[in-house]
């Protein structure tokens, strides 16, 4: 139970950031620079 919460969360941080920088980018019209996914792997 405790490893499918985990993939589950892994699973919405990294769509969530996906999400971010998708927003980030059509707001400033530029990709966002670094990783921001490996920044948010620890809850």
């Amino acid at each position: 139970m405790d490893d499918q919460i985990l993939l589950h969360w892994q699973h919405y941080m990294r769509k969530r950031a996906t999400l971010l920088a998708k927003h980030v980018e059509e707001l400033t019209g530029t990709v966002p620079t670094g990783n921001v996914s490996d920044a948010n792997e620890n809850p």
